[in-house]
């Protein structure tokens, strides 16, 4: 696969080509070949289209030719762009071959046959395509794609209905996993009254993959709103980059993933691993990419129309959503009133005016003034009006006083034509004043020509509720997300030895290695025998707990082999000896098991801290309700790693682990909340600085006033790379592992570390 870098430049043969070639073109009405020939046709392509046939002559006026390499051979110079493979899987190789003789620039696969079949035999015909695309150089997109759309260059190369005709232009492209979503996707987007640039469907991606045709787009002139229709990626950390550039670029990017049903399909060591899930983690990228989610076709599509709207503005990107996410509301019954709110408030949305209505004195006191049956309230009931002429003067009451956000309408089938023609005219002049979404949701329909009038004026019109605020809160998420930060490439952590590999370290190895990040660990003793465990215990004071660290063992708890509350030394020679026996009961030897004493701690909260590898898509970050519960309670926050700390802090501020610390903690709550922060952040630089550790546990962190400490660990390291231990913290065999549990947060101290 080329670099993004060079995407642009690599793909520019496919999605801007000026001379086509169709392999499998044909004459008779129903063959691929003969949709694909006469869809590129009908609308407009004005290349060079070239049939290619065994033993046609001519087709649909246009001369056949047998071989584009004998083409080629007679005619040099006249190098082709594209070709479009309307053959059975089984010729595809001798096409391609023909391709490759012919100088060929780029290939789309059209057939069906390959990986998808899920048999051994459409496994080989795709790893032979993806190794002809890489021998070659020559850029193939599919198999198993119905074709794209370029409506800059008029191209419409495919055998979708959809392809049948070119919609408008306009400045939504869409990238999808699917090519049978394409005529319900592009048509949506139409009726909306939005146009659209490109439609890519990548098919089994053997070759060109989501990631490059979205780095085609972020730089591609023409396109200002993304919508991807995304079955799994490949490379989340590259689409995150690749996000981040297209908001700095000024460009919108909306997702709609399909196949969220598994969270945690994969068997995993880690509590942290299996609480995240795939589901989560694609959330927690998209929310870090500055990424808007949805869940259905018509939530992308109204979505990307809106952004659209915003990104079309005059000058560009100073559309006043951008900068003032209040809805304006007006209804024409009380009724559509409540439930605009509702439909908002459930959805996050933020609707112009206080909690209770009220608009601000200065716009109230300008309401007042108009003569009205009852007082002018958000959202507007245009029932109070009386006149539905006075909307005008009310919304320049509110557009005095800044109100130039987004605006929806929520109308029933009107009583006269009058009514209509009133509210159609207020809309447009709001939206010619505004430059901002004006919507329209009409759940029974409205006169035909007047919804093709309210689109003729830039006016969106919604029939289904539930869409239509889904629609909203897509648009809210991108326009009011915070400009996602540059990310931080991974560092190599200084002053670390190279130990044995494993996958799973023991707890006092997983220790030593968080603790030389400055994670905030219990202290821990390691001891050998009873004799050593008694000593450790009269050093630390009782109450204690004890650990034996059997190997491969993740979980000691399950085990039976974590005993807490320790009270004196009896009670500890009676733990390690029934400890003893529960190792032997599993076939350890109790002697050659090592074992750790430590302080027993308390604290009114109990969290989860981890770090966890979801297959393509990255290292994560996860926090949440700790101990027995963890698994329990479904109370989790789930980061990208390289996510800015700043932003997970602010985050978590506003998250169900703030809740619960302020629960637990009283007046010291924020003292502890800025201390699991800097826990957080130092777990994330760790999982930075470490690029081959899997996942980790800190179950559970305890915290509360005056302490935030981890009081058991637990590292998985990738299997193809060795564990990064610290050097010993130990001087000699007979001093304890002393691993201090204050953050720098709870102690004042600043963290210089947490500035990277």
């Amino acid at each position: 696969m080329p670099s993004v870098m060079n995407v642009p430049s690599s793909l520019s043969a496919l999605l801007q080509p000026r001379t086509v070639a169709i392999y499998g073109a044909s004459a008779t009405p129903g063959k691929l070949g003969h949709s694909v020939l006469v869809n590129l046709r009908r609308c407009g392509f004005d290349g060079l289209v070239i049939p290619v046939h065994p033993q046609a002559a001519e087709i649909d006026g246009l001369p056949c030719r047998a071989s584009l390499a004998d083409e080629a051979a007679s005619h040099p110079g006249q190098a082709v762009d594209c070709a479009f493979l309307a053959v059975p899987a089984a010729a595809v190789p001798a096409a391609l071959a023909d391709c490759e003789r012919a100088g060929v620039r780029s290939v789309i696969i059209g057939s069906s046959g390959y990986a998808e079949l899920g048999d051994e035999t459409g496994r080989q015909r795709q790893a032979f395509v993806t190794a002809w695309a890489r021998r070659t150089g020559i850029r193939v997109l599919g198999p198993n794609t119905n074709g794209i759309l370029s409506v800059p260059v008029r191209l419409s190369l495919g055998y979708n209905a959809a392809h049948a005709e070119l919609p408008p232009v306009g400045a939504v492209s869409v990238v999808s996993h699917s090519g049978a979503l394409f005529d319900v996707v592009a048509r949506r987007i139409v009726d909306l009254g939005c146009g659209l640039s490109h439609f890519v469907p990548v098919g089994n991606e053997a070759d060109i993959q989501l990631n490059e045709v979205l780095a085609w787009l972020v730089d591609d002139p023409h396109t200002r709103v993304i919508g991807l229709v995304i079955e799994g990626l490949g490379d989340g950390e590259g689409f995150r980059r690749l996000c981040v550039d297209a908001r700095a670029r000024g460009k919108f990017v909306v997702a709609l993933k399909l196949g969220r049903g598994a969270r945690a399909a994969h068997a995993t060591q880690a509590h942290s691993s299996r609480l995240a899930g795939a589901a989560r983690a694609y959330d927690a990228l998209f929310a870090s990419a500055g990424v808007a989610s949805v869940d259905t076709i018509e939530a992308l599509a109204g979505a990307c129309a809106l952004l659209a709207g915003c990104a079309a503005a005059s000058p560009p990107g100073e559309c006043p959503a951008l900068t003032d996410p209040r809805w304006v509301a007006v209804t024409t019954s009380g009724a559509g009133g409540a439930l605009v709110a509702d439909m908002m408030a459930t959805r996050g949305l933020a609707l112009a005016g206080g909690d209770d209505g009220r608009w601000p004195l200065p716009v109230e006191e300008r309401l007042q003034a108009l003569p009205t049956s009852a007082p002018i309230v958000s959202p507007i009931d245009t029932g109070s009006l009386g006149d539905w002429s006075l909307l005008e003067p009310t919304w320049t009451a509110l557009e005095d006083e800044g109100f130039f956000g987004p605006t929806i309408a929520f109308a029933h089938r009107p009583a006269s034509t009058a009514m209509s023609e009133a509210l159609l005219q207020a809309l447009a002049g709001r939206r010619l004043r505004c430059r901002a979404p004006v919507v329209l949701l009409v759940p029974g329909g409205w006169d035909e020509a007047l919804e093709q009038r309210c689109r003729a004026q830039g006016i969106m019109v919604f029939h289904d509720t539930v869409s239509c605020f889904d629609s909203l809160a897509a648009f809210a998420a991108c326009v009011a997300g915070e400009d996602a930060a540059a990310v931080r490439p991974a560092a190599v952590h200084g002053g670390v030895a190279t130990a044995r590999a494993g996958r799973v370290l023991t707890e006092l190895d997983s220790a030593r290695l968080l603790a030389a990040s400055g994670v905030p660990m219990v202290q821990s003793c390691p001891v050998g025998s009873l004799q050593e465990a008694l000593s450790a215990a009269r050093g630390i004071g009782f109450p204690v707990v004890l650990k034996a660290l059997a190997e491969g063992v993740a979980h000691k708890h399950d085990l039976g082999l974590v005993q807490v509350g320790i009270a004196d030394e009896a009670g500890l020679a009676r733990s390690m000896e029934a400890m003893g026996l529960q190792l032997a009961r599993h076939g350890l030897d109790p002697k050659d098991t090592p074992w750790i004493v430590q302080p027993m701690l308390r604290a009114p909260l109990e969290l989860l801290l981890g770090l966890t590898r979801e297959p393509a898509l990255g290292r994560f970050l996860v926090v949440g309700l700790g101990g027995l519960l963890a698994e329990e309670v479904d109370a989790v926050e789930v980061f990208p790693v390289d996510e800015p700390g700043a932003r997970i802090a602010r985050r978590l501020a506003g998250s169900a682990v703030a809740r619960m610390v302020a629960k637990t903690s009283g007046a010291a709550a924020p003292a502890v909340l800025l201390a699991v922060q800097e826990v957080v952040e130092r777990l994330r630089m760790f999982a930075l600085d470490h690029p081959q550790v899997e996942s980790v546990d800190l179950n559970p962190l305890l915290a509360g006033p005056g302490l935030c400490v981890a009081v058991d660990a637990l590292v998985v390291m990738r299997h193809d790379a060795p564990a990064a231990l610290p050097q010993p913290l130990v001087t000699d065999g007979a001093d304890p592992l002393v691993l201090h549990p204050a953050p720098a947060a709870v102690a004042g101290a600043h963290h210089p570390r947490s500035e990277r």
